[in-house]
């Protein structure tokens, strides 16, 4: 018979354990703020829908008026190989 779960995570040392729960914590909270988003875009109607249908034209205002219409914040952040990355300031 397999072992369980929490028999599973015992026999793991205690750092391995800990970044296991860590990341479990993270996916809890991502699946969380994925329902919660998918339910305010269920009462957002048609309108934005119609908008963000076609991507190859969307700009980043829309985009940034659209995520901030569900409670949330649009950041754009470019990253390059072997160097910093930088956040963009989209303004108002």
């Amino acid at each position: 018979m397999g072992r369980s779960l929490a028999e599973i995570l015992q026999s793991l040392p205690e750092q391995r354990r800990q970044a296991v729960l860590k990341r479990r914590e993270q996916l809890v909270t991502e699946v969380l703020s994925l329902r919660q988003f998918q339910e305010k875009q269920r009462t957002m109607g048609q309108g934005m829908d119609i908008q963000l249908e076609d991507f190859s034209s969307l700009t980043l205002s829309t985009l940034r008026d659209y995520v901030e219409s569900l409670g949330g914040f649009l950041d754009v952040v470019v990253t390059f190989p072997e160097q910093a990355s930088i956040a963009l300031d989209l303004g108002e």
